[in-house]
């Protein structure tokens, strides 16, 4: 099917507008609610809605507020033939279709609609033409293409298979009679089979023949069983007497079990009473004794505090002895030091005022050198800032000339250059300028604009430079104004003299910082300012030390004085003593703080040993006075008199013991009792089973069960012998349609080749020669393989997605192309798409449009801005 021209009237907000296709693709521009989409709706409504119908679809697309009909006309091409086909719906409908040129016809009326019908049920795959008309907003993503015909054909004549089976398949004259074969025996779905029905009467005539034998062999049966319930029934009648005895016997002795617990459990609560008082009585009497026991201790331990607090206060008066002494030999040791920390005092103040003298020499030649390097210096940092030959300035110069020979380079690269020579004299003008060659003489140029070239009054030429030309003119034009400019301001006019000045101007930087790493190592990096305040300082300390000397009482003289380490030593020495006489006086103050600890702790302990007996024999005194030792012992006795009686009595009531536990009694008890009764259950159960087997002996002997079996068996014969050969059919058709099922499906799995293939082909476009895609049976991509990364379909992005959607739709259209095919219409789509696989998909869509019509529908023309050869249609609102 080739769409030639549609035409609306009076369609939603659309009052008229017809468009034109191209054969091969129409982009469609506009802005929203422009009626783009309105298109699509309007074909779809025209191929398959009678003019009668009153959906409300159909209603929806009348203009609102206007009685008037909807009117859409189509003309297109099908299976060679050329037609015009007409609807108008609401108001005044009308059904038309018109063929054009050759072997015309006209039709209308229902009788136009039934006619197109046909048409398009003949030379037209409506599924494929549904599957590629895609709306606005609809998902862009997977599509089912396997129930196609048109493609099943292609697809089957691209992969060289034998149509002729699959074309029997598809017209019904096998397939669909296996199909059918196997439905009348079998559900599709499930496969479950329809004669399950016959299955279980087959079955419930089995069971029922089953009963009836039974039956026959039942009576004597249950003769036998009448005897052996009769004599059952007396042998439980002769036991009865002896379980009624049983169960009396164990109900008294489980009442005389219980009796002897029942005193065994006093007695022991009487033993655990006297075993209680027992206890607390021996308590009593052995805390008493544990008291006396902790007082004779603490009597003892109070003696020896006392014999401790007389050895402390022996101990405390030669260590105050010893302690008096070391104080007065170290107030001895400190007088002599202050003696000779004077002296040293004295010649260190000497020493240092010498000094002082000699460094303030030395300071001052260092400073008149220091100040000599310092105007040197300065006399080159003077030349250095007025040369403007920096590194940097000549990097720049550098990089100016650079830029300027790349961007002639890239001039003369993009330029066209022209070269004529005349085979005689010849009088030509070349941009206004005139000028005569010779014969052979050559006359060559480059093209970076405009030129007019007259060749004497023969012709005139004009010559124009790329496009892309400007640009690179530009640029060199800058690059030249950007090296006049540098050249000016460093006064230079080549890159050699600008590297010897800045050569020059290194060498000076050079000596500028050799004379200024002399400077810094001169006196240590220190500025002439801190020079000459270092200065002021040694004058400042000379008469300090000057100050100290008088105000020490101590000459200001040169003279020689003793050797400042001999004074040092002897002051050492005299420091040794006093570190040694403190360390002597500490540990006499140690031992002293210690003798006050020991005398304290042992007149507090006595204190508190003193308080403790008098506390514990004032409570004895009153233990005693409540019950005396003898009292606590005869009551001792006592208990346990009671005691050992009692346990006398236990001991007699445990020779009356039988061995047997209550629990055990009980549980012998129970199973008499439940023994008596399940035999007196027997013998109901017995009798009211002799009842029931009596009476179906009596019912037996007149209810003609021979006569029921022979018919059961004739049944049950005639019924399996049907069921049989409704199976053996079964078989037959399950496997008929298996087995053809099998030849379509490794058919269909042919097809994916092609299809495959297609895809691939525009895919690689898309997103690399690396791209390829797995199809299911029913022809859809599951996965996607790029980049040696392989994904599920449902795993890739949105994006991605719809484009492999459009790819697959494209293939499909392309394959169906040789055999008539159906246009593909794309509504607002690849809204996902970056801007690289937009241009990609747009090259895919070129290349499927070169086979088949592609109808696109946008409202962003920008989108399909890279589709060169397309037929634009633009919309206005």
């Amino acid at each position: 099917m080739q769409l030639e021209r549609l035409r609306l009237r009076s369609w939603r907000g659309v009052a008229e507008r017809e468009v034109d296709f191209s054969e091969d693709i129409t982009l469609i521009e506009g802005p929203n609610e422009a009626g783009k989409s309105t298109l699509i709706e309007a074909l779809r409504m025209l191929l398959t809605e009678q003019h009668s119908s009153k959906k409300s679809s159909i209603r929806a697309v009348q203009p609102v507020g206007q009685d008037t009909g909807s009117t859409v006309c189509a003309v297109f091409e099908l299976n060679g033939r050329r037609f015009e086909y007409q609807k108008t719906f609401n108001r005044n409908g009308a059904t038309e279709l018109s063929e054009l040129g050759p072997g015309s016809g006209q039709w209308t009326g229902r009788e136009a609609h039934e006619q197109m019908t046909t048409l398009l049920s003949n030379h037209l795959d409506l599924t494929l033409w549904q599957t590629l008309l895609v709306d606005q907003g609809a998902a862009v993503d997977q599509v089912l293409l396997s129930h196609s015909p048109s493609l099943a054909q292609a697809l089957d004549s691209a992969s060289g298979s034998t149509a002729e089976s699959d074309t029997d398949q598809r017209s019904g004259s096998i397939f669909d009679a296996a199909q059918s074969a196997f439905e009348a025996h079998y559900t599709v779905k499930n496969r479950k089979p329809r004669f399950t029905e016959q299955q279980q009467v087959v079955e419930a005539l089995r069971r029922d023949l089953l009963d009836a034998r039974s039956a026959l062999t039942g009576l004597e049966e249950d003769l036998a069983l009448e005897e052996r319930q009769q004599r059952q029934l007396t042998q439980l009648a002769e036991h009865h007497p002896a379980l009624v005895d049983n169960a009396a016997r164990k109900a008294q002795q489980l009442a005389t079990l219980q009796g002897l617990a029942e005193q065994k459990l006093e007695l022991a609560r009487q033993d655990a009473v006297l075993e209680r008082n027992l206890t607390e009585q021996q308590q009593a009497l052995g805390a008493r004794v544990a008291k006396r026991e902790r007082l004779e201790a603490i009597q003892q331990k109070l003696v020896a505090a006392t014999g401790a607090l007389a050895e402390a206060r022996a101990r405390q008066q030669p260590i105050a002895e010893h302690l008096a002494a070391a104080e007065s030999q170290r107030a001895a040791l400190k007088r002599e030091r202050s003696q000779l920390q004077q002296a040293l005092l004295h010649a260190q103040l000497v020493d240092r005022q010498k000094a002082l003298e000699e460094r303030q020499g030395a300071l001052a030649r260092a400073l008149d050198q220091r100040q000599s390097l310092r105007r040197t210096l300065r006399t080159l940092e003077e030349r250095l800032a007025a040369d403007p030959m920096t590194p940097e300035a000549l990097e720049s110069l550098r990089s100016a000339e650079t830029e300027l020979e790349v961007s002639e380079q890239t001039l003369n690269l993009a330029a066209t250059r022209y070269r004529f020579i005349p085979n005689s004299p010849l009088r030509i003008t070349v941009d206004g300028t005139e000028r005569t060659l010779e014969a052979g003489e050559v006359l060559d140029g480059t093209i970076v604009g405009t030129h007019r070239l007259e060749l004497d009054t023969l012709a005139e030429l004009t010559l124009k430079a790329p496009a892309g030309l400007s640009d690179a003119l530009t640029r060199r034009d800058a690059a030249a104004e950007q090296l006049k400019a540098l050249r000016a301001q460093l006064e230079i006019t080549t890159l050699a003299a600008a590297v010897a000045a800045a050569e020059r101007r290194a060498a000076s930087a050079a000596e500028r910082r050799a004379l200024a790493h002399q400077l810094d190592e001169l006196l240590d990096d220190q500025a002439i300012e801190v020079l000459i305040a270092k200065a002021e300082t040694l004058g400042d300390e000379q008469r300090r030390l000057k100050q100290q000397l008088e105000a020490a009482g101590l000459p200001d003289t040169r003279e020689e004085s003793p050797p400042l380490a001999a004074q040092q030593k002897a002051i050492s020495e005299i420091d040794q003593h006093l570190k040694d006489q403190d360390a002597r006086i500490g540990a006499l103050n140690a031992e002293q703080q210690r003798t006050d600890a020991m005398l304290r702790e042992a007149e507090q302990q006595r204190i508190v040993d003193a308080a403790t007996v008098t506390e514990q024999r004032r409570q004895l005194d009153e233990e005693e006075g409540r019950i005396s030792d003898t009292a606590l012992s005869q009551q001792l006795n006592e208990l346990r008199e009671q005691r050992e009686a009692l346990q006398r009595d236990i001991e007699e009531l445990e020779k009356q013991d039988s061995g047997l536990s209550v629990d055990d009694a009980a549980l012998l008890e129970n199973n008499a009792r439940a023994a008596l009764a399940r035999a007196n259950a027997q013998q109901g159960e017995l009798r009211t089973a002799l009842a029931v087997t009596r009476d179906r002996l009596e019912r037996a002997r007149a209810d003609g069960r021979y006569e029921r079996v022979q018919h059961l068996e004739a049944t049950l014969t005639a019924a399996e012998d049907a069921l049989t050969a409704r199976e053996r059919r079964a078989r037959a058709a399950r496997r008929l349609w298996d087995t053809l099922n099998q030849h379509r499906d490794a058919a269909r799995s042919a097809y994916l080749a092609p299809l495959k293939a297609q895809i691939e082909r525009l895919g690689r476009l898309v997103f690399g020669a690396d791209f390829s895609v797995s199809l299911s049976e029913d022809w859809q991509i599951t996965h996607r393989d790029l980049g040696g990364r392989r994904l599920p379909f449902d795993a890739l992005s949105i994006g991605a997605q719809e484009q492999l959607g459009i790819l697959l739709r494209l293939a499909a259209a392309q394959l169906v192309a040789p055999t008539g095919g159906v246009p593909l219409f794309l509504d607002d789509t690849l809204g996902y798409a970056d801007p690289e696989r937009l241009g990609a998909m747009t090259n895919a869509i070129a290349l499927a449009a070169e086979t088949c019509q592609i109808i696109i529908l946008t409202c962003d023309p920008a989108r399909y801005a890279q589709l060169g050869a397309a037929a634009v249609v633009r919309f206005d609102r």
